[in-house]
């Protein structure tokens, strides 16, 4: 072989050594970036579980009353608006408890059949679960003749307890443990939840197409909103509880988790976190009906005697009426500000209903019917809820004339407005 033909051939040697080589680098440079990748995905996800981590508390079917501190270690992932130290409770039955009596409650079917015989018989077939009450002889507020709701001593709703925050225990119960669908009773843990992550009340958000779709498709309650409203964080609380905004719960959701199902497992979470029973589960944050979207009214009375120790949330239950925005441009806010401190002040019970060219006016309606009548004290919040599986439910919280702290939750009542007299019953006949 000739000296020039050496020479090529170990110049192509050369160059497809240094082709394989240079093929190994990129090979190795990539391996090396999708390790890298991996990792750091890996390392987002662990520390993304930690954050949404709620450490869950230990078994409280022994304990009553307790103070309860989240970990140090947890303390950082809170908000400042987080119930980080609060008093859990595990309502107990002593002796002096009343048990009433277990309404005989029909299905559907049922209902349907018994209408079309009266209707056959012509007759008028009515559902009514309604039990008089007897009175506690000590009760403080007897009823009078010149009380404006005479039917003092009645309740209709087929689920009932009503528990005395003070010493924590069961003053008068229907079927409590019995699981029910709550409704948006559940906007009480979804409010809650959210206020664990909240970082800034005045943060924005925006409503999207998603949200509208739901609210039509469910035909839920809402605030009202339109596509593209801004609006505030503080505003999605408020309508979450004072209108029971379905909007409101599904942007709260979103603005905390990224989505509602998202949100969902923090729920469930807070649920165990709080001690509520293994009979509570919940699939959505609006409280719109599921199968396995349940609890019972005993758990809703410990939520919300959770929730009414959180200010935020406390703030959200307690207002009667409230304007919330719809933009947040400065010209929009100035307009906002001036009208609620010229003209309408949420802070008075006797607030001034003024017609607005801005902003979107928002009542709780229970608590605005309930002040009308007596009930041995004032009804602080309350939350209400309703869908044809779970009849017209409620959870309030009162403080009587006397000093002493209650919660009464009901559910299956029949309608909103005997709901606000099962609750003046229940206070008038139970409370001291």
């Amino acid at each position: 072989m000739s000296d020039r033909r050496k020479q090529r051939v170990k110049y192509l040697l050369r160059l497809e050594l240094g082709i394989g080589i240079a093929l190994l680098l990129v090979i190795g440079f990539i391996v090396v970036k999708v390790v890298n990748a991996n990792k750091y995905k890996a390392k987002k996800e662990i520390t993304t579980a930690e954050h949404l981590d709620i450490t869950e508390e230990a078994d409280v079917s022994e304990t009553t009353t307790e103070e309860l501190t989240e970990e140090p270690a947890k303390e950082d992932d809170r908000g400042p608006y987080a119930t980080k130290t609060y008093t859990r409770h595990n309502f107990q039955r002593t002796d002096e408890t009343v048990i009433l009596p277990a309404a005989n409650v029909l299905t559907p079917e049922e209902i349907a059949e018994k209408m079309k015989e009266a209707e056959e018989n012509d007759e008028q077939f009515v559902l009514d679960y309604s039990i008089e009450l007897t009175p506690f002889a000590d009760a403080a507020d007897p009823p009078t003749a010149d009380d404006k709701f005479e039917r003092t001593h009645l309740l209709a709703s087929t689920y009932m307890i009503l528990v005395d925050l003070d010493n924590d225990t069961v003053v008068a119960e229907r079927d409590a443990d019995k699981v029910i669908y709550p409704a948006s009773m559940t906007k009480i843990l979804t409010v809650l939840t959210a206020s664990d992550y909240v970082k800034n009340l005045d943060d924005t958000f925006v409503i999207n197409q998603d949200i509208l779709d739901y609210v039509y498709i469910h035909k839920c309650s809402a605030v009202g909103w339109k596509l593209g409203d801004t609006v505030t964080v503080r505003d999605l609380f408020q309508g979450t509880m004072i209108c029971s905004g379905a909007d409101a719960a599904l942007g709260l959701a979103t603005y905390v988790a990224g989505s509602p199902e998202a949100f969902v497992d923090l729920m469930n979470d807070k649920a165990k976190e709080i001690g509520l029973s293994e009979n509570a589960h919940f699939t959505n944050p609006v409280g719109i009906h599921d199968e396995n979207l349940h609890c019972t009214v005993k758990d809703i009375a410990i939520l919300l005697s959770v929730a009414i120790q959180n200010d935020i949330c406390m703030e959200a239950m307690s207002t009667w009426t409230d304007i919330v925005a719809t933009n947040t441009d400065a010209e929009y806010m100035e307009n906002f500000n001036r009208t609620f401190e010229e003209v309408y002040d949420t802070a008075s019970e006797d607030g001034v209903n003024t017609e607005l060219d801005y902003g979107i006016e928002i009542n709780n309606w229970f608590l605005r019917r309930i002040k009308d009548y007596s009930t041995n004290g004032r009804v602080k919040c309350a939350k209400t809820g309703f869908v044809t599986e779970s009849g017209n439910c409620c959870a309030s919280y009162l403080m009587a004339k006397g000093g002493k702290h209650y919660i009464c939750v009901t559910a299956n009542g029949a309608t909103s407005w005997r709901v606000v007299f099962d609750h003046v019953g229940v206070y008038k006949a139970y409370t001291k």
